[in-house]
């Protein structure tokens, strides 16, 4: 592709492949997996320099995958424990292998981790970095899984579907010195070709856009689909003040911090922050969301309030936030962000209104911060099988006792759910606990949306209300209950 590009022979001078571990045994016994188990590996790096026909090299890292930022040591008695970083959670991440030694004599390694590349800016630019990237860390949600089981996507697969083939000037893309200034080329991928690639892995394309829609905060909208583990890019704008004129660069989010003693959440409610909004959203207690940038690194950490559009965007010269995509199952009909707009009236509507005929603390609770906007809410894909095996969990444990009528309403799930459960500011910061949830239909039509039937059922201390039924009902619920999280809970965390 480099030499198509270039117009002459282009080539790699040097390709050199890294890889990391915590620490190794003194015989490097890399053959034995005893001596070097797989959970002492950190990652790998491929980092290719080519020496282009204009007399320039241009190096950058072609892949590289990583473990979630951890620490790893040998326990007397436990062998090796890998304990991730407190309050610092990647959720793209999945199973790769990675090999050691020659193509005749090597030894397979397998591990959990996040991919990452760098553009090159001659075949490849930022937004191919961000959709590698995303893509390939992706964990497989059975929707997604498709586009990780056949490997991993590459620049070629990209720039053919595209028929970025570099046969001629506008079949081009990046920078190279000998190219003609005067011709318009393309120097980057547009959001409709992002859509495009999209498409051809069996996916759908989620996009806010933060300059047409003023009311919506990237963090807001970002946040559940970042959670969900679905594959995310964030579009950032910028002032170029050396050449003048604005840059765009697309980022691939994979992770957040949480900071559970964060001051803002509840103070910006009770001290009357304007505008005072109706309820308290889990992204305000995000520090920083964690990014691949492919000019500055991976895991790297974003605060939360940098790319903020705190004045109308498009004449914003500093940093900020201008669209998120994410790739969600095809199925999906709308954003999480969304959902929980809507989970939220439902919520506020049935604490409000519901009377049990005996007390419960946690719903007078609830009651108690409806009024005066303290309730939080969390939402998060979950697929069917995943939530109801969450649920009979909780039967089981006996924190819910639910009637055979309604565990048989588990057994008629869509396919796709949009949970927003519902907590109050300590248990939500102290336990990871909640106090109910609302379940709407992530793949319902326009018109359900509309009527109100993508609602499938909403739950809480003491009662539940399905969509099949016109009254509450009694729910054996009589305390908090533990949120959804991918892992169950960390090793350490506060």
């Amino acid at each position: 592709m480099a030499t198509t590009r270039c117009g002459a022979q282009a080539r790699i001078v040097l390709a050199r492949r890294l890889t990391f571990f915590a620490f190794c045994p003194q015989s490097l016994a890399w053959q034995d997996h005893v001596e070097l188990p797989d959970e002492l590996l950190l990652g790998y790096a491929v980092i290719l320099t080519m020496q282009l026909p204009d007399g320039s090299r241009r190096t950058y890292l072609l892949e590289a995958v990583i473990r979630p930022p951890s620490v790893t040591y040998e326990s007397p008695n436990n062998g090796i424990l890998t304990v991730e970083v407190p309050n610092y959670y990647v959720h793209s991440t999945r199973s790769f292998d990675t090999h050691l030694g020659t193509q005749r004599h090597n030894r397979m390694l397998t591990f959990e981790g996040s991919f990452f590349t760098q553009q090159n800016d001659l075949t490849s630019v930022c937004a191919h970095a961000a959709l590698r990237t995303a893509v390939n860390s992706c964990a497989g949600i059975n929707g997604l899984q498709a586009m990780t089981q056949k490997g991993k996507l590459t620049n070629q697969y990209i720039n053919d579907i595209l028929g970025i083939d570099f046969s001629s000037p506008r079949k081009t893309l990046g920078h190279y010195s000998n190219d003609d200034q005067a011709i318009n080329r393309k120097l980057g991928l547009t959001r409709e070709d992002i859509h495009t690639v999209v498409e051809s892995l069996g996916a759908r394309l989620l996009v806010s856009n933060f300059i047409e829609d003023l009311s919506v905060d990237y963090d807001e909208f970002m946040y559940p689909l970042v959670e969900s583990r679905l594959p995310t890019i964030l579009e950032v704008e910028g002032w170029d003040r050396a050449r003048n004129q604005m840059y765009a660069h697309a980022l691939a989010v994979t992770g957040h911090t949480l900071n559970s003693d964060r001051w803002e959440p509840e103070a910006n409610v009770g001290y009357g922050k304007y505008p005072k909004r109706q309820y308290i959203q889990v992204c305000e207690w995000v520090c920083h969301y964690v990014i691949n940038d492919d000019n500055y690194g991976m895991n790297v950490t974003l605060p939360s309030s940098m790319v903020r559009n705190d004045i109308v965007p498009y004449k914003n010269p500093n940093l900020h936030a201008t669209r998120v995509m994410s790739i969600v199952p095809r199925k999906i009909t709308w954003a999480g962000y969304t959902a929980q707009r809507r989970a939220v009236s439902i919520a506020r509507a049935h604490i409000r209104d519901t009377r049990l005929a005996s007390p419960s603390y946690w719903l007078d609770k609830l009651k108690e911060r409806n009024q005066d906007g303290n309730l939080v809410f969390r939402t998060v894909l979950q697929e069917n099988d995943a939530y109801r095996r969450y649920m009979e969990d909780l039967i089981q444990k006996g924190i819910i006792r639910a009637t055979n009528a309604q565990r048989a309403y588990l057994s008629s799930l869509p396919k796709y759910l949009w949970i927003t459960e519902v907590s109050i500011p300590h248990l939500y910061s102290g336990n990871k606990a909640k106090l109910g949830e609302v379940v709407v239909d992530a793949s319902a039509s326009q018109k359900d949306i509309e009527s109100g039937q993508c609602v499938f059922m909403a739950w809480f201390p003491g009662f539940l209300r399905h969509r099949s039924k016109q009254r509450s009902e009694l729910f054996g619920v009589d305390t908090h209950v533990p949120l959804i999280r991918r892992n169950g809970l960390p090793l350490i965390e506060w």
